[in-house]
């Protein structure tokens, strides 16, 4: 690898060390960024893209320079670059510091680069790589300056920009230059309102298109926000075509060519004919099944309990699915593996199931949109049955048939129908009703004790989420969770010992239902002669879901969902209610809640219902939530009041 100064970076530096004092520097910018501990002075990413020898040619130049408020900043003197050691690689860096000497600036030089691995916690293995380096003597009031020149080996991974960072961008510009011969796609998002200028021209025999943004604001940590992708400036080159030596070669005008490519890698996948432990593996699993569909379900279960799911990520290894027999053989295998395996076996029962390629919910893009890999990173299978599909993803383990994974609601799925054709479907949304949480509680006042019985049943991804955490944990363990999880009242809450039962904990086409008895102590008041008890023990909407008024981002839940509590407490003998809450309905288009009180016999029953019927909303329904969530804290602190006869 060369390590060398760029003529632009060159030029750069030579301004940055004569023109510029220090000490005005961190003057002027302490006071404009007073709770910043350092600041992006001028980020600028340059893609060129040729025509050589009849091939396409990619190279990216990147210049950062950075300038550190505060000593606190000095964390981030160590730097690395990522790369994908099969799809790219870096061809050139050099970096710097300029740290404060009086009136000027001292230049230190990087003199060391080291290469590594940078395997990631939840991947097996990948050809992910990183030039990692430390700048010297990072202090208050020092620059650094780096540039790198990135080769893309494979063009159809073009890269996109953000305008948005972790700190403030005084100056952020994004170039792409182009020969005439190439034609590029280019997919905006977000930039309507912001800062960002964009300008096309000629020059020199290239296009050039060019994107500016001064001062950029860094975002602020915004809770329950999806990926920034959905709200940030940003855009999303590719390339359509080029022409080389008089002839038009296509790249990714559309999704058909994305599909071709994609299906390029499924030629060799599964060709063999037959394997006898595997047809005799499906044999035994399809016996007696009453129809395809009940065929499909016995598959993908065995999948999911059978298969460890290990991410591979190593080149083409990372968009080649392994062949099945091999799956099955070492029971592991990742996304691509999974759906390899389903499909294959499918195929041994005479059942046509469907290699898919699809994005989780990180990403926004549709395939119209973005015709690139960057609408997707996911692989699993389909299944169509009278006019329906069913999205088979077996690294969800404990996801019911019939059921997608949480990350993939509402996204497209690509999916190919056959060897040479594909259907794009939308993945839906799962229903409200399907993730329920329903508590039904016996209560009975106990002194200042509020003692009872719940039972709890969890559907959906409420109970996908739960099996998670405690299948294979011992009862003190799942005890400790469960005080947690299923806490009400205040934070006296206690499940009484050994109390706690589950069942369906495994059997996904069942809710889980959770029985206990439980305390909640110094939960009833009294004064004098009255009593006064809280029936609402559950708050299912926290404080935390408060939108803020200049809140950006959308606010987003995994998943839509139905909560319901019935709740009955005895009349305390020589008592009579002398005080019920009134009964409270909220109703909006996106989420419900309903409050009713009633006195039946000897008891006061309140039954509860909450509906979210959305996973993000918008800022047009931000106002209409807050006031939801106010109007249920009024109805929430009303409580029921007992006096002596």
């Amino acid at each position: 690898m060369k390590i060398f100064f760029s003529f632009f970076t060159l030029i750069s530096s030579v301004f940055l060390l004569s023109a510029q004092n220090p000490t005005q520097d961190l003057v002027k910018y302490s006071a404009e960024y007073p709770d910043e501990n350092f600041i992006i002075l001028e980020k600028t990413t340059k893609t060129i893209i040729d025509v050589v020898d009849g091939e396409l040619e990619v190279r990216e130049e990147v210049f950062e320079e950075h300038f550190f408020l505060t000593s606190d900043a000095a964390y981030m003197a160590d730097h690395s670059i990522s790369y994908s050691s099969f799809f790219s690689g870096i061809e050139s860096i050099s970096a710097s510091s300029l740290i404060p000497n009086k009136n000027k600036y001292k230049k230190l030089k990087v003199e060391k680069f080291t290469e590594q691995d940078e395997l990631s916690g939840s991947i097996f293995h990948d050809d992910v790589k990183s030039t990692n380096f430390i700048f010297p003597s990072v202090q208050k009031g020092a620059k650094t300056v780096l540039s790198y020149t990135k080769k893309l080996n494979e063009p159809r991974f073009l890269g996109g920009e953000y305008f948005i960072s972790y700190a403030p961008v005084l100056k952020q510009e994004f170039i792409i230059e182009t020969a005439p011969d190439v034609e590029l796609g280019i997919s905006s998002f977000n930039l309507e309102g912001s800062s960002v200028k964009f300008t096309k021209t000629e020059e020199r025999n290239k296009v050039v298109y060019r994107w500016s943004s001064d001062k950029a604001t860094k975002p602020k940590f915004e809770s329950n926000a999806p990926h920034i992708s959905y709200y940030s400036p940003h855009v999303v080159p590719f390339i359509k075509s080029y022409s080389a030596n008089g002839k038009k070669k296509n790249l990714l005008r559309n999704v058909d060519d994305l599909f071709d490519w994609y299906n390029s890698f499924m030629k060799e996948v599964n060709l063999k004919k037959d394997n006898e432990e595997m047809r005799a593996l499906v044999d035994s699993l399809v016996a007696g099944a009453k129809d395809d569909l009940e065929k499909v379900k016995r598959v993908f279960y065995w999948t999911q309990d059978n298969i460890k799911y290990v991410a591979f990520e190593d080149g083409l290894g990372g968009f080649i699915p392994r062949q099945a027999d091999a799956v099955i053989e070492k029971r592991y295998g990742d996304c691509k593996d999974m759906a390899s395996c389903i499909t294959k076996m499918l195929d041994y029962a005479d059942v046509p199931a469907y290699i898919t390629w699809i994005g989780s919910d990180d990403i926004p893009y549709k395939y119209a949109e973005v015709p690139t890999p960057v609408a997707d990173n996911h692989m699993i299978a389909a299944y169509e049955h009278e006019g329906k599909f069913y999205f088979l993803d077996a690294t969800g383990q404990y996801t019911p048939f019939g059921m997608p994974t949480g990350f993939i609601q509402g996204k497209e799925g690509l999916v190919r129908t056959s060897e040479n054709e594909y259907k794009i479907v939308e993945v839906p949304v799962v229903a409200a009703a399907v993730n329920s949480f329903v508590d039904s509680v016996k209560l009975k006042i106990d002194g200042s004790e509020l003692v009872g019985n719940a039972v709890t049943k969890l559907g959906g991804y409420y109970k996908i989420n739960v099996t998670y955490r405690v299948n294979s944990k011992t009862n003190r363990e799942k005890e400790k969770y469960y005080k947690s999880y299923l806490a009400k009242g205040n934070n006296k809450f206690l499940i009484k010992d050994s109390s706690l039962t589950e069942e369906n904990l495994t059997d996904r086409d069942q809710p889980l239902r959770v029985s206990y008895d439980f305390g909640i102590r110094d939960y009833v008041r009294q004064n004098d002669d009255e009593i006064y008890v809280n029936l609402n023990l559950i708050n299912w909407f926290q404080g935390d879901d408060k939108i803020e008024e200049d809140r950006i981002a959308p606010f987003r839940y995994k998943f839509k969902s139905t909560q319901l509590l019935y709740a009955e407490l005895e009349i305390p003998e020589g008592y009579e209610v002398t005080y019920l809450p009134e009964s409270v309905v909220l109703t909006e288009d996106l989420f419900t809640f309903k409050n009713t009180y009633s006195v039946e016999g000897n008891k006061v029953v309140l039954q509860q219902e909450g509906l979210l019927d959305f996973i993000q909303l918008k800022k047009e329904n931000f106002a209409s939530w807050n006031k939801f969530l106010k109007d249920i804290n009024d109805a929430r602190f009303q409580s029921i009041v007992f006096t002596k006869k």
